[in-house]
């Protein structure tokens, strides 16, 4: 009997690990921008991640941001990648990159406005590539 529960429990946490896999960072969809290991997941797995240095979350007063740090990011990867962070996360309004000695700042209006819808809408990532492209 004991045995049958192991195995039930491992196929149950199998399975789950097998669906947060398939989602890939579309997993952490409505992650709010205090929660900071889902937001350095999401960061970890986008564009540039090997270049990725550290981040610091603005969440004290609203609007809440993003500061992040690299040693080196194309200005096409910052614009996908802000894509996806405000696809992904629900209330951060802006995010700050800093690129060696360069700084460049992006906001939820810019990403909408560029796209023409609030990218809060998309839902799966083969949408919001194929919209990056």
């Amino acid at each position: 009997m004991k045995r049958m529960v192991f195995l039930c429990m491992m196929m149950l946490l199998l399975v789950a690990c097998s669906e947060q896999e398939q989602q890939g960072v579309f997993a952490y969809k409505n992650t709010y921008i205090g929660d900071a290991s889902a937001v350095r997941a999401v960061v970890e797995q986008v564009d540039g991640a090997a270049h990725f240095i550290q981040m610091e979350l603005y969440t004290d007063l609203e609007p809440y941001g993003l500061q992040l740090y690299y040693e080196e990011l194309t200005e096409a990867q910052m614009l996908a990648n802000g894509t996806y962070l405000f696809s992904l996360i629900q209330n951060v309004d802006w995010v700050h990159y800093t690129v060696g000695e360069q700084a460049y700042e992006l906001s939820r209006e810019q990403i909408n406005d560029t796209y023409g819808i609030d990218v809060r809408n998309i839902h799966d990532e083969a949408a919001l590539r194929k919209l990056i492209e």
